[in-house]
């Protein structure tokens, strides 16, 4: 179990670095934060997924790709804690409410346009936001508009990309027994 839950960090983590650094090569607002940030759907969808291990790639993988682009040390630190918690709200709420990853029931989709989008964006960028004024990196105004950016784009991206992704390549990954419908297997 523990061999094939490092294949799904090191595979997660792969595409979602990709898309991530990609998103912040071409859109970057700044501090990591981009205009349309492709790794958002990457997070929402590997913790319905793979339970812990996509979780552990959601931390990781946004961090890799913000040093890959040359991100300060602790701007990229200050957003591992916002991406943990945009990977693990919408894990919790489909695994308490024991919603369908593939989103094949209408209680299902409301879930992922509820836990998987705007929750877990709106608080992620909230708290990213949060850091950066703490650290000093940002005013006032500039808290406001990385704030609003990082939640609304991640919000756009989960709904956007992240929906028909899930729809499409949960039932491939249920039949080959790769969805985790617990924590860590």
């Amino acid at each position: 179990m523990i061999r094939r839950g490092l294949v799904i960090v090191v595979c997660t983590t792969v595409i979602g670095t990709a898309l991530a650094y990609l998103s912040e090569r071409l859109l970057s607002v700044g501090y990591g934060v981009t205009v349309f940030w492709l790794g958002a759907a990457v997070i929402a969808n590997a913790s319905l997924w793979f339970g812990g291990w996509g979780i552990a790639a959601s931390m990781l993988f946004p961090f890799l790709a913000g040093q890959m682009q040359g991100l300060a040390l602790e701007d990229g630190l200050s957003a591992v804690l916002p991406n943990l918690v945009e990977g693990l709200m919408p894990a919790l709420a489909f695994r308490w409410m024991m919603g369908d990853p593939g989103l094949a029931d209408r209680r299902s989709q409301i879930a992922y346009a509820l836990w998987a989008a705007v929750l877990p964006s709106a608080l992620g960028g909230t708290m990213a936001a949060w850091f950066w004024l703490v650290l000093g990196k940002v005013d006032g105004p500039g808290f406001r508009l990385l704030s609003l950016d990082w939640s609304l784009s991640n919000m756009a991206v989960v709904i956007i990309f992240g929906f028909p992704t899930a729809y499409l390549l949960t039932p491939t990954l249920r039949e080959r027994g790769w969805l985790m419908t617990g924590w860590w297997s």
